[in-house]
């Protein structure tokens, strides 16, 4: 999953670079999506598991 997202990130970036005007604005609001959005789904598998794991009293 993370190769493929970053493959991804990757990709957009490139069409980012060698377009001009909308596409290359449009590949890097996608690319910066895609970062947020793994991000964000990262940190709710974190809390998952600090969730999971109850403290011994």
């Amino acid at each position: 999953m993370k190769v493929l997202l970053t493959l991804l990130v990757a990709l957009f970036i490139a069409i980012a670079i060698v377009t001009e005007g909308l596409v290359a604005a449009l590949a890097e609001l996608l690319a910066f999506v895609v970062v947020i959005s793994w991000v964000l789904k990262s940190k709710q598998a974190v809390k998952r598991k600090e969730a999971q794991i109850e403290p011994h009293v």
